[in-house]
């Protein structure tokens, strides 16, 4: 029987990263398929040119990793494995260096820096770098060269501007020396014959317009020059601005995320969502399903991999025999244990359990009632997140809507059964449920004999087991182990989850044993802002197509589940989470079947790289993925009856009256962005500062966004 590799045994190597990036490479290039049409329209460009120049990073060359930055999370890596732990958090001080040497270089009015410069900032921020200055510096050259490799279109497009009698000129942004440019552009097929106008050596840039006057006294002042590059400003804006036709190539842009952490962990997820980018057959304009795939293929496989081998790791610990995993959340880590083929490398084997607060919790607030009296429990659940729902909604989501006298009371009390609640009817309502104790007690009490039925015939009674959700306040773990104790059984449940919130530790004497992959109940909240960005994410991408369990019934002697389908959930689940969930399965099933799957293999898949993807996804997205993932439906109520998007924020009309406290949204980093994104003078100023306040407690890389 195979034993899941330890944390310390997966560790992350220099070596390791190597050779995955070579291959890397070759299969990229490998099955790379040219432009064809961006071609034609170049040749088209060339007629009466006779100087094209080439913007150099994600243009000519481009790298391995999806945000630029992340070159220093592998010079991390190297530091640390050659020198120790005194490097950790390098790479964080370095990108901070470089913002402060930029400002720096600003207020003395100066176009660029030097990468010497930058390693002198960094000295003031990370003292211990200062005597490896110039080792830093080679192996931040060396770390480029890993990680870059060339663009066929622009070798093509060199090869063509030469056979039309073009002088080809490389002009690039960039700190890094004049022949470390050329070493990459060199290893990369490019002749180190061709001029290379490099603005760490110009002090004259692209963005600023400076560049240009410098590449005009480098060819004949009459030169009619076709600049090909990826920015939307120093590539297209600026050029034209100075007389340069410009001819945008944008295939192979990198994804600039600022926010989020900036570490070696970051590196697998980094890896595998450029290759994912970049080896792309497909051309055409993309939709919202390859989207969703695409991101299946990278943060999913990383993130529910990393996950689920933690939940295998953990149980093998723990010596557990059996794992269930819940619906319908668990749905996913459900199949990727499958696919991964844990239970046979382990020897534990699984059910999927049909659960959801609606069917576990009115039966276990049964448990603490009685036909005179309900207890607090039974109270707090039934009242349950009810503002913002009508009464009547409140009533008919714990099957209530039969009892005569407590509708007709409901309507005398509320004055309509369509009456919108607020928090101050909470008490009113719950009063109303007590003085009906006697009705709503006999309907909890068949809820809690459906619920022990079931959850024996599962075997929850049967010695210690684990059960497996996404989290937060372990009410279900607690919901099951109050209703089997009732029934008199013996429980020793295990639970693993995402996360947990500070609430949990209520539940901890009732429900046992609880952990968290990415999150801790000891853990103040709001140290835990990364992973609360991701809950809705992580509940509606994990879940099942089918709909939420409302009770069980008996069929042909057993006991099954009550689904409710809903078509506005299947809806979405069909569109958007099924591509999702189908990527990621793939990818993870290539890589312990075949041993890798592009960047990944199962030594990168673990818990620290799945966190820092969690992480970037929920703490710095792109427009392109807010749209898509904050259209999702998301019903936060246990009834799943009412849906809104994840990101309510994308279709606020008015701006002047949107909500500005963050603290209750979805999504809430994703809210500030959004919409920040629409608006404009004096109302942005004022969101900035409102926003700034409310997430003052997040580091100050993601912090930096909000500007």
């Amino acid at each position: 029987m195979a034993r899941i590799l330890t944390s310390k045994e997966a560790k992350l190597s220099v070596k390791m990263l190597a050779e995955i990036t070579d291959s890397l490479r070759h299969e990229i290039l490998g099955k790379w398929r040219i432009d064809d049409e961006w071609i034609e329209s170049y040749k088209m460009s060339l007629g009466g040119i006779d100087v094209v120049s080439i913007d150099v990073f994600d243009t000519a060359i481009t790298r391995l990793v999806e945000t630029p930055v992340d070159v220093f999370a592998l010079v991390e890596l190297v530091l640390v494995e050659k020198y120790g732990t005194r490097f950790c958090g390098f790479a964080a001080f370095r990108e901070q260096a470089e913002r402060g040497a930029r400002i720096k270089a600003r207020d003395l009015g100066q176009d660029e820096v030097t990468l010497s410069k930058v390693l002198a900032e960094l000295a003031l921020l990370f003292p211990v770098s200062k005597k490896y200055s110039e080792e830093i510096a080679k192996i931040e050259v060396e770390c480029e060269a890993q990680l870059t490799i060339p663009v066929p279109e622009i070798l093509a497009a060199v090869r063509i501007a030469e056979a039309a009698a073009c002088k080809v000129v490389f002009v690039s942004d960039m700190y890094l020396p004049h022949e470390a440019v050329r070493h990459l552009l060199g290893i990369c097929g490019y002749s180190d014959a061709l001029p290379l106008l490099v603005s760490s050596e110009t002090q004259c840039t692209k963005s600023s317009g400076a560049q240009w006057t410098v590449l005009r006294q480098h060819v004949e002042a009459w030169s009619r020059i076709l600049h090909i590059g990826d920015n939307p400003h120093s590539d297209r804006d600026s050029p034209a601005a100075c007389g340069i036709k410009p001819h945008p190539f944008t295939r192979v842009c990198s994804y600039p995320r600022s926010g989020g952490p900036l570490t070696p962990d970051i590196l697998p997820f980094s890896l595998q969502a450029r290759s994912t980018q970049l080896g792309r057959t497909t051309l055409s304009l993309r939709t919202d399903a390859a989207l969703m795939s695409a991101l299946g293929r990278s943060w999913g496989a990383v993130v529910v991999g990393g996950y689920t081998k933690w939940i295998a790791r953990r149980a093998e610990e723990l010596g557990l025999r059996h794992l269930f995993f819940c619906a319908r959340d668990g749905w996913l880590p459900h199949a990727t244990w499958e696919c991964a083929d844990f239970g046979k490398r382990t020897g534990i084997t699984t059910s999927y359990l049909y659960v959801s607060r609606r069917s576990l919790n009115l039966g276990a607030a049964a448990v603490t009632s009685s036909a005179a009296q309900l207890g607090q429990n039974a109270l707090d659940v039934l009242a349950d997140r009810c503002a913002g729902y009508t009464v009547r909604h409140v009533i008919e989501r714990s099957g209530l809507s039969g009892i005569s006298p407590l509708m007709e009371e409901a309507h005398q009390i509320f004055g309509s059964h369509e009456h919108v609640l607020v928090s101050d009817d909470v008490w009113n309502l719950k009063a109303l449920f007590q003085r009906n104790s006697g009705d709503v007690y006999q309907i909890l009490r068949g809820d809690l004999d459906n619920a022990v039925q079931y959850l024996k015939q599962e075997g929850l009674h049967e010695g210690a087991v684990g059960l497996v959700d996404v989290g937060w306040n372990g009410t279900l773990q607690s919901s099951i182990a109050r209703i089997l104790r009732h029934a008199g059984c013996q429980v020793r449940i295990f639970g693993f989850y995402c996360g947990l919130w500070n609430d949990a530790q209520k539940n901890r004497p009732s429900a046992g044993w609880m952990e968290g992959a990415f999150g801790s109940d000891f853990i103040h909240d709001p140290e835990q802002y990364a992973v609360r960005n991701a809950v809705d994410l992580l509940e509606n991408l994990f879940a099942a197509p089918e709909g939420t369990t409302t009770g069980y019934r008996s069929e042909h002697g057993r006991m099954v589940a009550c689904v409710a389908g809903d078509g506005t959930e299947q809806d979405t689940h069909q569109r958007l989470i099924a591509p999702f969930q189908k990527a990621t399965l793939e990818v993870l099933e290539r890589v312990y079947g075949q041993g890798r799957c592009e960047a990944l293999t199962p030594e990168m898949i673990e818990v620290a790289p799945a966190m820092a993807a969690l992480a970037r996804l929920s703490l710095s997205p792109g427009r392109g993925e807010m749209e898509i993932l904050g259209s999702i439906l998301h019903c936060s109520d246990f009834s799943h009856a009412v849906h809104v998007p994840i990101l309510e924020e994308l279709w606020v009309e008015n701006l002047e009256e949107a909500e500005w406290d963050m603290k209750y949204r979805s999504w809430p980093l994703a809210s500030a962005l959004a919409l920040l994104s629409r608006l404009s003078g004096e109302t942005r100023a004022k969101f900035l500062h409102t926003a700034r306040e409310q997430f003052a407690h997040v580091d100050s890389r993601t912090l930096g966004q909000l500007q």
